[in-house]
């Protein structure tokens, strides 16, 4: 999976025909989901069959991306939520408060928010 990898970085399609060589159904989809982290692209989170897999795919390309409108790609609200709060925590993004679901981390982040306010 490494070599496919830093495979991905400089010939993406080859990488892709790698992986489809791999016949256990979550090392393909892991292989998939690490050109997309490679390449920063949502396309490649889409072809895992795994929701999992396919979510942390989102997940890390919003983050290298710096995009939090790919979190809403996410399958479930936890993961969701987690992928929103990587923003509000690393990028101080509290645009993102409303969109999260658990009643506990929109309360979080509405407090930081408002101590981000009040500390500028």
């Amino acid at each position: 999976l490494e070599a496919i990898k830093e495979l991905s970085k400089s010939a993406p399609a080859k990488a892709l025909q790698e992986c489809g060589k791999i016949e256990v159904p979550d090392l393909k989809d892991t292989c998939i989901a690490n050109i997309g982290e490679t390449q920063r692209s949502k396309d490649y989170c889409t072809m895992a069959a795994n929701s999992r897999i396919k979510d942390f795919c989102f997940s890390n390309v919003a983050k290298l991306t710096n995009d939090n409108g790919l979190c809403e790609a996410i399958s479930t609200d936890s993961r969701k939520d987690s992928c929103y709060m990587t923003f509000v925590l690393d990028n101080k993004d509290y645009s993102v408060c409303s969109k999260i679901t658990n009643k506990y981390l929109r309360n979080s982040c509405e407090s930081l928010r408002q101590l981000s306010v009040l500390n500028s």
